[in-house]
């Protein structure tokens, strides 16, 4: 028959090894929660980055497409003055 010391010993460590099970499956659930927190994360800047690019690209078709159906037009008037040699009127319209 068992004596009360080796009754005590054999309960807390069986109580020992039900907390550290316990303790490992509440890690284990909590690594499992921030593994798919930062996937979904990075999801979303993938999304955000996707988007800024998107938006970039449509921007820029709208300013080209702007600039090839716009008309600029520029004139430039230079006299230069003959008693001067180094005297020169640049005029712009």
């Amino acid at each position: 028959m068992k004596t009360e010391s080796e009754v005590k010993k054999n309960v807390t460590k069986d109580i020992h090894i039900k907390i550290l099970e316990d303790s490992l499956n509440d890690v284990r659930t909590e690594n499992r929660f921030i593994k798919i927190t930062v996937i979904i994360l990075f999801i979303m800047l993938a999304f955000a980055i996707a988007g800024m690019i998107a938006q970039n690209i449509y921007h820029q078709h709208k300013l080209f497409r702007f600039m090839e159906n716009t008309e600029f037009r520029s004139e430039v008037n230079m006299f230069n003055d003959d008693s001067s040699a180094n005297n020169m009127n640049v005029e712009r319209k």
